[in-house]
């Protein structure tokens, strides 16, 4: 016991001195680092004072502080309020600090890129730390997903929480705010940070300045964008041409040329000078004559470029002269090319498109020339080169030299495979008035075993319809069941079908092939097929069978139009139902939002005199004047045939008069007023007092320097002619527009076609269908 008592006492002792001489020396290294530190922080403390630092940046004290105030903000959430007083007051301290060293020179002259790295460079270490960075980038990414989110006011507290410095991070910082205020389409706030930016040496990079050009591009902010690349400097961008590209292009799309040049000159300004792309965007500015002076404006930037044109250059020139008619500007942009040794090289791209837009422009004996030239210098032709050649014969009435040249180019077994669908599908439109050419033809495409399409199917098929052939229809729907791979017939097949039923007498085929059309469930009917079987029904008097088409019209939403309109005034004047069909015009003209054109009006007239209601059909005259339409050749016509037929001769007279009176005369043809005649008497007095007013109202009116209404004189070749096209001039009433201005397109190129007659015989000559190449 006594040495255990011993033995404790002495560890007692041990102890308690270890534990002495462990405190002492604790509290000698604490004594030591606290003198220590306060040395460092006076010595600190005076070189910030002797040297404050500049552009807003922190010192490490502020930023050691910001770092703590963040991170209790995480810990412990501030109100909305809070935030924006704190941040508020940040700013504005930030902003004192770097007034009396930066503002001044921040707003006299931009930062230099120099001068920005220096500043970088001596800015303190825990900006450019790596936690500095992932903060920047932190608040970056929040300040997108609040403008994401709509939320203006939010991006900007977050934007709020750092100074915006002039480097990577400060930008990045500034492209996200910039975003987040175009995302929610406040373009002042845009502006107002850009310049925040510029003041603050922060300015956005190539990259995002044309991501921001775009976006106010989207946005339909044309005129804002082009402010600020007229003034990037000021607005701390980084402005490319492609920027101005953006803006040139946002108003080519909208056909404003003043617009367009304003941009031109501001990027000769920018010191960017107009290239191929700029004037590649003005040229579809060009779309009519009256644009010919700004065309000669871009021929002349192209005059003063030195770089050699490419392909798509010089297919929009060739399309851009063509459309203004300044052929000579063409001509003169390729001497231009010559002399300046930048000749383009002539592609087979190049020669294909020029042909179609000399096509396009009638200039056949232009199309063989270039062909020719591509022969002799050697470009081997293209499948395109060959179908622009073949269009643009076909669409100039030159089916049977484009078809000779069909059967020229299969001879050579090299360029055989330039053959294709689309050649022959071609070459079938221009000859669908012409059945054995058609048929010739479609049997030349199974001999050379060159697949048929849809398309091809189709132009055979409204063949067929034309010439009222339905008993060749199955053997050609057999074939395209049979060809490899099967070819399925579209709602264009079912249409053409139900057309051809419908002209051949047989419309209970056509509404059976509807049904089926219906049970397939792949296409709807559109309004040219109801048109078709409406005029079937008009024909045959099935008055049922319209009306119920007339629902099913209603119950697959499709609108009707005049034609359609038309049809049903037929059918229900047919059937006796004289005031149904004035009921139908009121009632779908008032439901759909359309006026009765002139053609309705004529219907009208001529259902009247089928329901012998000749003052019913004569007070429709003043009703068309009334609702400001002018009567045609046609509709007096109708009207003077209808007396006749109810002899109602003096009031035919007069009507004949009446067509040939007003500033619009239009009069009557020349076998209406024959008939009025006979009625008269060949030899009577009234006949030739009659005569001798039209002829005195045709002077009157050329005197007073109106066009005098036509004889319309029809000799026998016109009526056979007439009778011939009948069909055709009743599947559309678009046909009838389209015929219109090919006639007058024939009579333009008239003379050009006979140069080319006259210059290369053996392509004018007749081709028969079934002779030997």
């Amino acid at each position: 016991t006594l040495l255990c008592r011993t033995m404790a006492a002495m560890l007692y002792d041990v102890a308690a001195a270890v534990i002495v001489e462990t405190l002492s020396c604790v509290w000698l290294e604490a004594a030591m680092f606290g003198c220590a530190a306060i040395t460092y922080l006076a010595i600190a403390g005076g070189m910030l004072a002797k040297k404050p630092l500049k552009g807003g940046q922190n010192t490490p004290f502020r930023s050691l502080s910001a770092k703590h105030s963040t991170a209790k903000t995480a810990t412990y959430p501030r109100s909305g309020a809070a935030a924006v007083r704190f941040t508020a007051s940040e700013r504005k301290i930030s902003s004192n600090i770097s007034a009396n060293n930066s503002a001044a020179k921040t707003a006299s002259c931009p930062r230099s890129e120099a001068a920005a790295a220096r500043t970088t460079s001596n800015e303190p270490k825990m900006l450019s730390s790596p936690d500095s960075a992932k903060m920047y980038a932190s608040v970056a990414n929040n300040i997108r997903e609040r403008g994401n989110a709509k939320d203006l006011q939010g991006a900007v507290a977050e934007f709020g929480r750092l100074p915006l410095v002039p480097n990577r991070m400060g930008e990045e910082l500034l492209n996200s705010i910039v975003q987040a205020c175009m995302s929610c389409g406040d373009c002042n706030m845009v502006q107002h940070h850009l310049l925040n930016g510029q003041s603050c040496g922060a300015r956005l990079t190539h990259a995002n300045t044309r991501t921001l050009i775009k976006a106010l591009v989207a946005a339909n902010q044309n005129n804002f964008a082009e402010m600020l690349l007229k003034h990037a400097s000021r607005f701390s961008l980084q402005a490319s041409q492609a920027c101005f590209h953006e803006v040139l292009h946002a108003h080519a799309l909208a056909g404003d040329c003043k617009a367009a040049w304003c941009v031109i000159a501001d990027m000769r300004n920018a010191g960017f000078m107009p290239n191929q792309v700029s004037c590649s965007i003005l040229l579809k500015l060009i779309s009519s004559q009256s644009q010919a002076a700004d065309l000669s404006k871009i021929i002349e930037l192209l005059d003063s470029m030195d770089a050699s044109v490419d392909d798509v250059l010089v297919c929009s020139i060739t399309e851009a002269c063509l459309r203004v008619g300044r052929l000579d500007l063409l001509s003169h942009m390729t001497f231009h090319w010559g002399n300046n040794g930048h000749s383009p090289t002539l592609t087979a791209p190049i020669y294909g498109a020029m042909i179609r837009a000399f096509g396009q422009a009638g200039y056949v004996e232009r199309i063989w020339a270039l062909w020719d030239e591509m022969q002799l210098k050697g470009v081997e032709p293209t499948e395109i080169s060959l179908g622009c050649m073949v269009e643009a014969l076909v669409a100039n009435t030159e089916a049977d030299a484009a078809w000779r040249l069909v059967r020229e180019i299969w001879q050579n077994e090299d360029r055989r495979h330039l053959v294709n669908t689309v050649t022959y599908s071609t070459l079938l439109k221009g000859v669908a008035d012409k059945p054995e050419q058609v048929e010739a033809m479609y049997q030349e495409m199974r001999e050379r075993q060159i697949q048929c399409n849809t398309i091809t199917y189709n132009t055979i098929l409204n063949h067929l319809a034309q010439c009222r052939a339905t008993h060749r229809v199955p053997q050609l729907l057999e074939d395209m069941k049979n060809s490899t791979p099967p070819v399925e017939p579209d709602i264009v097949t079912y249409s053409t079908l139900i057309k051809c039923f419908c002209a051949s007498g047989n419309l209970n085929r056509a509404l059976g092939l509807l049904t089926e059309m219906r049970a397939d469930g792949k296409f709807v009917p559109d309004e040219m097929m109801y048109n078709t079987l409406l005029d079937g029904c008009a024909k045959e008097q099935r008055l049922s069978d319209a009306l119920r088409l007339a629902q099913e019209m209603k119950n697959d939403h499709v609108r009707p139009s005049n034609y359609t309109l038309s049809m049903f005034v037929k059918l229900m004047g047919r059937c006796k139902k004289l005031s149904k069909a004035f009921d139908v015009v009121d009632s779908l003209t008032e439901e759909f939002g359309f006026r009765p054109n002139i053609q309705v009006y004529t219907c009208l007239i001529q259902a009247c005199f089928i329901n012998r209601q000749p003052a019913k059909a004569l007070s429709l005259l003043d009703r068309i004047l009334e609702d400001g339409l002018r009567p045609d050749a046609k509709t007096y016509v109708s009207l003077v045939r209808g007396h006749l037929q109810m002899g109602l001769v003096d009031t035919a007279v007069e009507l004949v008069r009446r067509s040939y009176r007003g500033n619009f005369p239009v009069g009557v043809d020349s076998q209406c007023l024959e008939e009025v005649v006979a009625k008269l008497g060949k030899g009577s007095a009234a006949a030739a007092g009659l005569r001798k007013d039209v002829e005195e109202m045709r002077q009157h009116q050329r005197g007073k320097g109106h066009s005098a209404a036509p004889l319309h004189l029809r000799s026998s070749k016109t009526k056979t002619s007439e009778r011939s096209s009948k069909n055709i001039g009743k599947q559309d009433s678009r046909s009838f527009v389209g015929a219109m201005s090919q006639v007058q397109h024939k009579a333009v190129t008239s003379e050009t076609m006979s140069a080319t007659r006259a210059g290369a015989p053996w392509r004018q000559a007749p081709l028969k269908a079934g002779a030997a190449y």
